[in-house]
């Protein structure tokens, strides 16, 4: 069943010095408990992909499709419907936290809104929590007092406990030191097993490898090669999959 679809996206950014396509006619679909990774140098347009996708940053053109139907950013009470099924974890998760709550509220306040009770909400929270492999205790912490891979883990937690069908991550790994990188991938691949799609934005082809069914790979703000994980790295077509490759080669050596 196909879960998320893209059709024909572009965004045109216009100022005083003229315009900028970051994203130009991007086009793919997900399909229920699939995991899909974007690949890309920073710049490409991959985050604004994601950005639109979550209705942060509105398309200039295109249609983004859940479960065959279009989602209509105008209609509240179905963008709400929307964000109930699709979360997002950001590159920076702790400041996605309100800084004066602890996490444990902010998580608590969320699945409030969606209509679960205060007793019912610490339960989840404390659930989702111990999913990431994060304590009680961790519950009780502002933002600042998280480290940065505590930080991506409660950002992940905070998606689980509204059990979403699709989490976005936009470079969730790309800010973390080795261990807190192992640590998130560990509880993504957890994530994935347990069924819920993903869609993976990420320049390190690594991280990629060990999630993803499927890649789509960016330059210049369209997809130039999709396919099998394995397929694409294996046998790369397009000249900035292959320059990809032999990047990650080279910082392994």
């Amino acid at each position: 069943m196909t879960l998320l679809a893209v059709r024909n996206l572009t965004k045109t950014y216009t100022g005083r010095d003229g315009s900028f396509t970051a994203d130009r006619d991007i086009s793919f679909s997900l399909e229920k408990g699939e995991s899909v990774g974007i690949l890309g140098l920073s710049g490409c347009g991959k985050s604004t992909l994601a950005k639109m996708i979550m209705g942060m940053v509105p398309p200039t053109s295109g249609t983004i499709l859940f479960r065959d139907q279009p989602v209509d950013w105008r209609n509240e009470a179905a963008c709400k419907t929307y964000y109930g099924s699709v979360q997002m974890v950001f590159q920076d998760a702790l400041s996605s936290f309100h800084p004066l709550y602890t996490v444990g509220r902010s998580v608590m306040k969320a699945l409030e809104n969606y209509g679960v009770a205060p007793a019912a909400a610490a339960e989840r929270a404390a659930a989702a929590f111990a999913a990431v492999g994060l304590t009680e205790a961790h519950l009780h912490k502002r933002p600042a007092e998280l480290s940065g891979g505590e930080g991506q883990r409660a950002g992940i937690a905070r998606a689980l406990a509204l059990r979403p069908e699709l989490i976005v991550c936009d470079e969730v790994s790309s800010a973390l030191d080795t261990l807190s990188q192992e640590q998130v991938a560990q509880v993504l691949q957890k994530v994935r097993r347990q069924g819920t799609a993903l869609l993976l934005i990420s320049h390190d082809i690594a991280f990629l490898e060990r999630l993803c069914d499927r890649l789509l790979v960016m330059d210049a703000g369209c997809i130039v090669e999709e396919g099998k994980t394995e397929a694409i790295l294996r046998h790369p077509a397009a000249p900035r999959t292959q320059s990809l490759i032999r990047m990650a080669a080279r910082l392994t050596l």
